[in-house]
């Protein structure tokens, strides 16, 4: 996943991002991903800085990883110890 994300293009990561965002946050955090992509020089160079940490990063989470993820039986075991119905 980590390859996957941090090993695009700016452009390529700008293409597939939605038009709206739930939080306006994340709208601004996009804006200025696209203004720094679009201005070049020291941005550009500032955004290949940030993707191979980013990619360090996710690299370090996914090494980290304490649990596995849950099973089907798992979701079922847990559902029953909350009362859900099944």
């Amino acid at each position: 996943m980590a390859d996957a994300a941090a090993g695009k293009r700016d452009y390529e990561l700008l293409a597939g991002l939605p038009d709206t965002f739930a939080h306006d946050r994340d709208g601004q955090a996009v804006n200025v991903f696209r203004l720094y992509t679009y201005k070049g020089g020291q941005y550009s160079h500032r955004l290949l800085l940030l993707s191979r940490e980013l990619r360090y990063a996710l690299n370090v989470l996914a090494e980290r990883s304490p649990t596995p993820s849950p099973t089907c039986g798992d979701v079922f075991h847990r559902a029953a110890e909350a009362g859900l119905p099944q």
